[in-house]
């Protein structure tokens, strides 16, 4: 049994969501196992959220990511972010990186991947 699975049999896990941003509102994405998408729920915030090359209200951002945790029961969640292609064309910059992460630090996420969303739109709604 190699480490990472013994911390496990004592330690579990948050769950682990890929997050899609958009400019008013958010994509949660349930992931199992890394290789199944279980459910997908939406959440809206103020409108212009998300702006080019910036977040322009991180209170809002955090407010949806608070209040997903808080309606799930959930203390804290892993979380895979995908920012939108039409704000971010290009590959995230450092001072953007440093923006979006200071913007949710509040948040009780575990953020393992910022990345640009590699389609245009985000995945519509998926209903289980």
């Amino acid at each position: 049994m190699n480490i990472l699975a013994r911390l496990q049999y004592f330690i579990s896990l948050p769950p682990l969501w890929i997050i899609q941003i958009d400019s008013d509102k958010l994509i949660f994405s349930h992931i199992k196992n890394k290789q199944m998408l279980v459910k997908q729920e939406q959440l809206y915030l103020e409108p212009h959220t998300v702006l080019q090359h910036k977040i322009s209200n991180p209170s809002s951002l955090c407010r949806g990511l608070r209040l997903f945790c808080k309606q799930k029961k959930l203390p804290k969640i892993r979380a895979w972010f995908l920012l939108p292609k039409k704000f971010y064309p290009l590959p995230l910059l450092a001072h953007e990186l440093f923006q979006f992460l200071v913007s949710v630090k509040e948040a009780p996420v575990i953020i393992e991947a910022v990345m640009i969303n590699p389609i245009n739109e985000p995945t519509p709604h998926y209903r289980d």
